[in-house]
This record gives structure tokens, sequence and C-alpha cells, in this order.
């Protein structure tokens, strides 16, 4: 626990593939134990205690998260924001997370921050991380990005290593492109 009575990150700084990173938490009820369970419904579930099916815990596993991200996590739990640098850098893991364990706040901030940043750049990634959290409005505004940066995107080499991972998103980019085109030319003449 640290000095300000908040829950503190277990493990080392060092990055090891499959480190399992804690939260701790005290196991009396006090305010930490209301942070977590207001923010989240999940983290609520997981540290109130049911005394006919088990005891409450005072320690939540996160492994999808570095140490980093977890901190941020926390910071954000007890504040509602984050620095900008801090934002900038995390604002992907920390709403996979939001989204992972119900918390609406963290992950409207997400969104917010992420489409802020949405570029031609970073569009394929929003796109991706849209498809892990189904997120149609992140979808819909990196698919726009997309089609609207065709050439910076589908020629990058990013777009490469995208589409050997995500095949059914390269479909949907390949029907929104050729969907651009018709209308494009629907737009020039009239279609029939």
């Amino acid at each position: 626990m640290s000095k300000k009575g908040r829950p503190e990150v277990a493990g080392k700084t060092r990055e090891r593939p499959g480190e399992v990173r804690t939260m701790h938490f005290p196991t009396t009820k006090d305010m930490n134990r209301d942070v977590q369970a207001v923010r989240s419904e999940v983290f609520r579930t997981m540290l109130e205690s049911d005394e006919i099916k088990a005891p409450a815990i005072d320690t939540i596993s996160l492994p999808e998260l570095n140490h980093e991200d977890l901190q941020c996590l926390l910071e954000f739990l007890y504040c509602g924001s984050l620095p900008k640098e801090k934002v900038e850098k995390h604002s992907f893991s920390l709403l996979i997370a939001a989204d992972k364990y119900n918390i609406p706040f963290l992950k409207k901030f997400c969104e917010i921050q992420i489409l802020r940043s949405l570029d031609s750049s970073n569009a394929l990634e929003v796109l991706e991380i849209s498809e892990v959290c189904s997120n149609n409005m992140l979808k819909e505004s990196s698919m726009n990005s997309i089609v609207k940066h065709m050439e910076d995107v589908v020629f990058s080499s990013k777009y490469d290593e995208f589409a050997m991972k995500n095949a059914h998103l390269c479909v949907q980019i390949t029907r929104a492109l050729l969907k651009e085109i018709k209308d494009r030319r629907c737009g020039s003449s009239q279609c029939i």
C-alpha cells in the first residue's frame, strides 16, 4: 500500500512476457475499494464480499496491461483524468481495459482522445482497436479516414502487416474504397 492509501502496482518495472500485473487492495472496506467499485461494475463485483459464495479479494490480476498501463489506469480511476503525454501513449490500451472491465467514463475519455488524434498514420490501428472493443463510432471514423487517405494508407508498410492479421477488415476497407470510387463517378456523371 502506498503512503497515500492507494493501491500499489505489484511486480517489477521490467517487462517480461507473460508477467502478471496485479493491483493490491487493503482487506478492510475503505475509500480505495469504493473508488474502484464506483468506476467499474466488474471491479465492484470482484471486490465485494458475498459471504455465502466467497470472501472479498484484495488482489485483482490484469495480465493484459503492462506496468505503465496499469499505473495509468489507477491514476485515472483516482483522478478522473490523465496528463496529455500519458493519454497519447496509453489511450489504446486503456480503451481495451475500459471495455473489458466496464469503465464507461474511461471508455468515453479514451474515445475522445483517440478521435482527436485520428489521422492517416494511425487509422489502421484505430480500426483494429475499434474491432476489439466493438466500438462503431471509432470504426466508422477510422474507416472514413482510411478512405479519405486511401493511397497513403493502402500503399504503406503498415497496411501489409495489418492485412496479415485482419483479413476481414481488409475486405471491409476494399468495399468502402470501391463504394467511394463509385460515389465519385456517380457524382461527376449520372448513374443508373
